[in-house]
């Protein structure tokens, strides 16, 4: 008799799963204890996918939908249509699905696509130490194992791979309205450190740092106050979206900081028409 597994509250729950054994932060199997790492590293909510892994050695990505189900939705978001054969993309795609999803015909399409279906279980207690977590197991980051890649891990070559945030993104992954760390997030971040430091920012600000000041001003985001932009009531909160994130950000102050304004620059004279 098959034993039942149990299932996941959601997909984020299931994704945390994942990602915890897939880069040591988690077992493999029950009886090994605390993970180890990997050679593989998480990002969330990055290029569109819900997880991207990355090989710290090679930048090597394996992109990853999860659903609770194995269904046409999932590989319908998974697969290439509609791209650009030169668009950037990752060298490997996967569904991420629990133990025991899907029928045989969706894991043959997948299959016949190029697209590798991973299952997780989600029963960390279970007595059984013999079987993995997840499968097919992580392939292993620091020896190229040809046979194990060309079997389970078919690649996709793609031109050019994804363009990945420079810090790893801390939304959830996998989360029903995500906040992925988008290149302009990234810069928003900079804008609300500064904002933290100093309680003001001017337009040399947003220039230096390469993001448009428009939508702060008519979003209510910063309002003119003693001569410079201060926090205004309708400011997101971009701490709390993204407490890590920001502390790293702000942590690499000195390496992208505007030049040093102690106070508020005096408006320069226009000309008389």
């Amino acid at each position: 008799m098959k034993r039942r597994v149990a299932q996941f509250a959601s997909e984020a729950e299931m994704c945390a799963r994942f990602i915890a054994i897939s880069t040591g932060a988690g077992p493999l199997y029950n009886d090994r204890g605390r993970g180890r790492p990997t050679g593989w590293i998480a990002y969330a909510e990055t290029a569109g996918y819900d997880i991207v892994l990355v090989r710290e050695r090679d930048g090597f990505q394996i992109a990853v939908e999860a659903k609770l189900h194995l269904n046409d939705a999932v590989i319908q978001q998974i697969i290439e249509t509609g791209r650009s054969p030169c668009a950037p993309g990752p060298d490997c795609r996967a569904v991420l699905v629990p133990d025991g999803s899907g029928t045989w015909l969706h894991r043959e399409f997948c299959r016949r696509v190029g697209v590798q279906v991973i299952t997780v279980r989600n029963d960390a207690d279970d007595s059984n130490t013999r079987c993995p977590q997840i499968q097919p197991e992580p392939p292993r980051a620091d020896v190229d194992d040809w046979d194990h890649w060309s079997d389970s891990w078919p690649q996709m070559l793609p031109v050019v791979r994804l363009d990945l945030p420079s810090i790893v993104p801390d939304c959830v992954a996998g989360a029903p309205s995500p906040s992925p760390l988008t290149p302009w997030k990234l810069k928003a971040l900079k804008i609300a450190v500064l904002l933290e430091r100093r309680g003001w920012v001017c337009r040399q600000d947003f220039k230096h740092i390469g993001i448009d000041h428009r939508r702060w001003i008519d979003g209510g985001w910063v309002v003119a106050a003693d001569g410079a932009w201060r926090i205004g009531p309708n400011c997101p909160d971009f701490r709390k979206a993204h407490p890590r994130n920001i502390d790293e950000i702000g942590a690499l102050f000195s390496d992208w900081a505007p030049p040093e304004l102690l106070t508020p620059p005096a408006p320069k004279p226009g000309r008389l028409l």
